[in-house]
């Protein structure tokens, strides 16, 4: 009787431990949000009001919207999937632009103070692969990199951008790449909760919800 219930347990546990939430020829669709720093040119926006003659009407404002992300993934190994990763970001800044003009008239400076804004979009479609070290029934983690397009603008609206000291306008870059490492826990045998944290490519930090097909 203790051999039979040995066996059992041995069999249990072994079963247990070899449960795997990825398994060759699955297939998994992502949606996730990140978060981005506002990015260097923003910031010094921000800290333009001491030099800028709007005084306190410069009234800097910045707005990150993304990335919002859609990922596919097909598990061509256990532990080792390829995919693709699709985001969109955009930033913006906004501030009063404080002007002078002579008036010939009265002999002094006429001031005056008008909308500007300064903003980047980025649209990115990378190759991912995934090397999942942990795949538990449960809960897994990958590290993920990922390479592909990016394309998107830089707009300036501002007489004054000789304050920013570099010329803003024009496109980005256009190569995306990203290094990550993530985890998820399945809330069911289909559906889990994923985050991770990288640099490039996508925010700082993600997170979202999967459907495993």
């Amino acid at each position: 009787m203790k051999k039979l219930i040995g066996t059992l347990l041995i069999s249990a546990i072994t079963t247990i431990s070899m449960a795997q939430a990825w398994e060759k020829n699955d297939i998994s669709v992502d949606v996730y949000y990140g978060y981005v720093g506002p990015g260097l040119i923003l910031r010094a926006i921000d800290e333009l009001s001491g030099d800028n003659i709007a005084g306190e009407a410069y009234n800097p404002k910045t707005t990150v919207i993304g990335p919002v992300g859609l990922r596919a993934q097909y598990m061509v190994a256990n532990k080792f999937g390829i995919g693709l990763d699709v985001n969109y970001e955009t930033k913006t800044g906004t501030w009063n632009e404080g002007i002078s003009e002579y008036n010939t008239i009265t002999g002094f400076y006429d001031y005056s103070n008008y909308a500007a804004s300064y903003s980047v979009t980025k649209l990115k479609v990378m190759l991912r692969t995934s090397w999942e070290f942990v795949n538990t029934d449960k809960f897994t983690m990958n590290w993920a990199n990922s390479i592909g397009y990016k394309a998107g603008t830089r707009t300036l609206d501002a007489g004054g951008s000789d304050n920013l000291g570099i010329d803003l306008s024009g496109s980005v870059s256009p190569i995306a790449f990203r290094t990550a490492l993530g985890a998820r826990y399945f809330i069911t045998d289909n559906i889990n909760i994923h985050a991770d944290g990288g640099f490039f490519g996508g925010g700082w930090i993600t997170g979202g919800i999967s459907y495993k097909l």
